[in-house]
């Protein structure tokens, strides 16, 4: 939360400044704030053939709000 805050009060003070720049600053600044939020994947195993097993290991891996599933190549894709 603190993280999201300090984000919100950079972003108010650098379209707060003088100048033609405080538009393109604060563009800058929410590119910063997405590219913090990103998801990452992992490989957990190949020969994936049901997505429930899949899931189970990936949410054991990474806690609840892991998602695993099996892809086209038949690999169990772990997104967190």
């Amino acid at each position: 939360m603190k993280a999201i805050a300090s984000i919100f009060m950079v972003m108010l003070l650098l379209s707060t400044s003088t100048g033609n720049e405080g538009a393109l600053k604060m563009v800058e600044g929410t590119r910063v704030e997405k590219s913090l939020f990103q998801a990452c994947t992992d490989k957990l195993y190949d020969n994936c053939e049901d997505n429930i097993p899949c899931l189970r290991l990936c949410r054991k891996k990474y806690g609840f709000l892991g998602s695993g599933e099996c892809n086209n190549k038949k690999e169990c894709i772990c997104t967190h």
